[in-house]
């Protein structure tokens, strides 16, 4: 069957991490599996069976670490990462460490980057009614985490409504924030904000979600 989903390696800086053990080149998730794609072999690296689809998989830039989020469509999904050739797999992030920022509600990981260089990844947080979800609606907390994936240290760098889809540049230090009417920056330690570094007009979409135009960045991150 197609893939699902793919990751490729991001553009990197010069590397400050050790050499790993293994470099996965290309990371594949595929249902309730995480694949490495290495030339003519490919391999299984996770089972996510136990705890849904893969929704989301991201390697690092050194290619020695996978992460996924894997969980049901319409349930509690959980981060998790595993070594580029299998081993190690360990659940990162799960609801119990969010707060939740609606009442009554679950808050969860949903979408994920890596930041070159490093074994940080930037992801940002959905939202699910403790009744389950009532009706059509745009389930996102617009809120910005980071995590280690080495030692597990996860710090909440934006609350929630204050940030957007997120996009880390390629240098891995800025992170831009897509809004409904702007584009804001960021910088990875999150000590430096430039709000509004792009400003337009609002785009109607006629339904229960706000638009917010995707960010790509120059492979050099200086636009």
């Amino acid at each position: 069957p197609e893939p699902a989903a793919a990751a490729t390696l991001p553009a990197a800086p010069a590397p400050t991490l050790p050499p790993p053990a293994y470099a996965c080149p290309l990371a594949v998730a595929d249902f309730n599996t995480v694949l490495c794609l290495d030339g003519a072999n490919q391999f299984e690296i996770a089972n996510t069976s136990a705890l849904g689809p893969v929704q989301r998989v991201a390697l690092s830039s050194d290619g020695g670490l996978v992460a996924y989020v894997a969980g049901p469509f319409d349930g509690i999904p959980q981060l998790w990462v595993v070594n580029g050739d299998g081993s190690n797999a360990r659940k990162l992030v799960g609801p119990e460490q969010l707060s939740a920022s609606q009442p009554d509600s679950v808050s969860w990981p949903r979408a994920l980057q890596w930041q070159a260089g490093t074994h940080n990844i930037f992801f940002d947080t959905g939202w699910t009614p403790t009744g389950g979800a009532g009706g059509p609606g745009e389930y996102i907390n617009s809120d910005l985490w980071q995590v280690n994936a080495d030692s597990g240290d996860l710090n909440q760098i934006l609350t929630p409504g204050t940030a957007g889809v997120f996009s880390v540049s390629p240098d891995g230090n800025w992170v831009a924030l897509s809004q409904p009417d702007s584009i804001d920056l960021i910088s990875a330690d999150g000590a430096t904000q430039h709000q509004d570094a792009i400003t337009f007009p609002g785009i109607s979409t006629y339904s229960e979600y706000a638009y917010k135009p995707p960010v790509t960045w120059s492979a050099d991150s200086a636009f």
